[in-house]
């Protein structure tokens, strides 16, 4: 399984279709899609709404010990293809608000109070000694 986040304004059928479409080129392709995938991989459909996110899943069925470089060539397939179409994957972001309480607007901190500093007494030859 491999879950592949667009950000919320994507249509998100046109990102499913570019997806199916690069899983296709693997299936199709003699390197991959021979020994490796022993299925056809297949767009499953919208996974999860996320705080940054839709996740889109794609289903892949590998030889045994051969999900991890498949997982590797799909990522990077897919991420030149959402590239190639202006589609973005998301990044986390927040939107912060600030609050007044009651009539009293928020006011910046005061100043800070001047710290009054003392330079250390000279050592003398006699105070080193001891």
């Amino acid at each position: 399984m491999i879950d592949v986040e667009v950000a919320y304004d994507v249509d998100l059928r046109y990102a499913q279709g570019i997806i199916q479409r690069v899983a296709d080129g693997l299936w199709e392709d003699p390197e991959w899609g021979g020994d490796e995938l022993m299925e056809r991989p297949e767009v499953w459909g919208i996974q999860n709404l996320g705080a940054s996110g839709i996740a889109i899943r794609l289903a892949v069925k590998t030889e045994p010990s051969m999900q991890w470089s498949v997982e590797r060539e799909i990522r990077l397939r897919v991420k030149e293809a959402l590239d190639e179409a202006g589609i973005e994957i998301p990044f986390p972001q927040q939107t912060v608000w600030f609050r007044h309480q009651g009539d009293h607007p928020l006011e910046p901190p005061p100043a800070p109070a001047a710290i009054e500093t003392h330079e250390p007494a000279p050592v003398t030859d006699d105070q080193a000694s001891d």
